[in-house]
């Protein structure tokens, strides 16, 4: 099991990792296939293929979940269910390529699209964990405001 989703060409579908169950911790690899019906019901909940990309934005985990559905032919709930939270970036990855594929795109040039998006994401991430780190580190270990030397240091203007 991949920490990225996977193409099988002679089908021309993307797997994402996704739990049996809600009570299960087992993983399996899920299809992900557009079709020209998933098309449409993509287009029929958001009105049309820019506005689903903006809620992917705006709200990811509602419209990756309800995304998965289409593409995967399972219920809502179930998908949600079976979400895994800490690959929600493979999850996106795997929709990216699967579109792609369904838009006539080669499936290997896709998935190393939507690979090196995912790692892109990756790093940002990164850098906003050690910023909030930094950030966490110069205000004291109890969150407190900095101290009087630190505001100083903060407000001096060089003179």
């Amino acid at each position: 099991m991949a920490d990225t989703p996977t193409v099988a060409l002679r089908g021309k579908t993307v797997t994402i990792p996704l739990r049996t169950s809600a009570t299960d911790e087992t993983v399996r690899d899920v299809p992900l296939l557009f079709t020209a019906n998933s098309l449409c019901e993509i287009e029929e909940t958001w009105g049309n293929i820019d506005a689903w990309s903006k809620a992917l934005e705006t709200k990811p985990f509602t419209t990756l979940r309800a995304t998965l559905s289409i593409a995967t032919g399972m219920p809502a709930e179930e998908v949600g269910a079976c979400m895994i939270v800490e690959r929600l970036d493979v999850y996106g990855a795997g929709i990216g390529a699967a579109f792609a594929i369904a838009n006539g795109v080669d499936p290997t040039q896709a998935m190393a699209a939507s690979t090196q998006r995912m790692a892109e994401a990756q790093e940002a991430r990164a850098v906003v964990a050690e910023a909030l780190e930094t950030t966490t580190a110069t205000t004291g270990t109890d969150g407190s405001e900095p101290g009087a030397a630190q505001v100083v240091a903060l407000t001096s203007s060089g003179d």
